[in-house]
C-alpha cells in the first residue's frame, strides 16, 4: 500500500454501504469531498447500519475498501473513552458498534482475546504458613 498524506485526499469521497431495517441495501456518500481529512476526523461519518466503507478516487475512479482501517480505529477510540470512564471493552459492547464495526477482523480479535482471557485458569494458591513465615513453634 503506498503512504499517504492523509486518509481522504481532496479528490476522494467515502462510499458507505448501508441497509435499511427490511434489508434493502444502498450507497451514501461522505460529507467528505473536496477537502483532506485524518482517519480520525471521519469516523462518525458512517452510520449505524453501515456494514462497508469504501474510499473513492473521483478522478481515477478507482476504490479501495477501508473498513478494516475505519473499524480498526473506531474501536481503538471507544476503547480509550471506556479506559477513561474506568470500564473494559467487552463483548456486550458490541451493541453499540456500527455494523461495519461488529463484522471487522479487528473486533473478531479484540472479543477473541477478551474471551480467552476470561477462561484462562486463574493461578489458584493457598495460604501456606510454613512458606510465608507464618508457622507456630
Amino acid at each position: 500500500m503506498e503512504q499517504r498524506k492523509h486518509f481522504i485526499e481532496a479528490n476522494e469521497t467515502l462510499l458507505m454501504l448501508d441497509a435499511t431495517g427490511n434489508g434493502m441495501e444502498y450507497v451514501g456518500e461522505s460529507t467528505t469531498f473536496g477537502r483532506e481529512y485524518a482517519l480520525d476526523h471521519i469516523l462518525d461519518e458512517p452510520g449505524d447500519s453501515c456494514f462497508r466503507v469504501i474510499r473513492w478516487n473521483v478522478q481515477t475512479l478507482q476504490s479501495e475498501d477501508v473498513s478494516e482501517e475505519v473499524a480498526e480505529a473506531w474501536l481503538n477510540r471507544f476503547r480509550e473513552e471506556q479506559e477513561n470512564a474506568g470500564f473494559e471493552l467487552e463483548p456486550a459492547d458490541e451493541r453499540l458498534f456500527p455494523a461495519y464495526v461488529k463484522r471487522s477482523d479487528a473486533w473478531s480479535e479484540v472479543r477473541d482475546n477478551y474471551q480467552r482471557r476470561r477462561k484462562a485458569p486463574q493461578p489458584y494458591s493457598t495460604l501456606n504458613h510454613a512458606t510465608a513465615g507464618l508457622h507456630h513453634a
